[in-house]
């Protein structure tokens, strides 16, 4: 029986970004949003640390998350 020969492997597409600057927006607002967190927290207001630290946290994995499903 004859042997098939193997296919090469197609090159996959690479179509960048749809809206390059969602994630450093994003980014740059949860390192904002971190900061101020810190903030907070120097100052006794644990209140605030806590939001703050969600929203940085939030915004933080949107990021990433725009990041590897857009890749």
């Amino acid at each position: 029986m004859a042997r098939k020969a193997a296919l090469p492997d197609r090159p996959r597409g690479d179509y960048g970004f749809d809206a390059p600057y969602v994630p450093i927006g994003l980014g740059l607002g949860g390192v904002a949003l971190l900061a101020l967190a810190i903030l907070n927290a120097a100052r006794g207001s644990v209140g605030g640390a806590i939001g703050s630290s969600v929203a940085a946290a939030w915004l933080l994995l949107s990021a990433a998350s725009y990041v590897y499903t857009t890749r």
